[in-house]
């Protein structure tokens, strides 16, 4: 989720909070709070590697003491919108990763999904998904080959209700 909060020297700070990797906490010890700002600033690049992608988030965290986040991050924090959520749910991620995947989210997901072929980078991948979003603006959902599914909204429960089947079927 992106928010405002009061950083250094009581200017407005725009950050994300990412899930982090550390799966022995729990509450809101388990999130990591980043500056945003650094994380924009790698769309202006072409390229960068997984390393490179590391060591630049761990730098972006905000309190060095909350757990380090995902490479995955990018992908949240490339898109313009407050709530994502980047989901792997196992039976969904077999339908998808199938010989006929794409045939079936076209069934279901009509015109409103994007479907993103699988990249090895994750920088790449966060690339294509925002080109993606940004050439097809009124899509709700993107599949990513081997990757998982984003859906995104205003609020939290917006987010969620687009993993579910039923909300397509308007």
């Amino acid at each position: 989720m992106k928010t405002v909060e009061i950083g250094f020297g009581g200017r407005d700070l725009e950050v994300i909070w990412i899930n982090g990797l550390d799966n022995t906490k729990s509450g809101k010890e388990k999130f990591s709070e980043l500056d945003l700002s650094e994380i924009e600033k790698l769309l202006e690049r072409d390229e960068m590697s997984d390393d490179e992608l590391e060591l630049h988030l761990s730098k972006s965290r905000i309190d060095f003491w909350h757990p380090q986040v995902s490479i995955e991050t990018l992908l949240h924090g490339f898109l313009p919108v407050k709530h994502i959520d980047h989901t792997f749910p196992d039976m969904i991620n077999c339908l998808w990763d199938s010989e006929k995947g794409l045939e079936l989210a076209k069934q279901i997901y009509r015109k409103r999904f994007i479907w993103v072929p699988h990249e090895d980078s994750i920088f790449g991948l966060a690339k294509s998904v925002v080109k993606s979003v940004e050439s097809n603006p009124k899509v709700d959902v993107i599949i990513m080959e081997n990757k998982g599914i984003l859906t995104w909204g205003k609020t939290s429960k917006k987010c969620y209700d687009k993993n579910d089947f039923s909300y397509y079927s308007s």
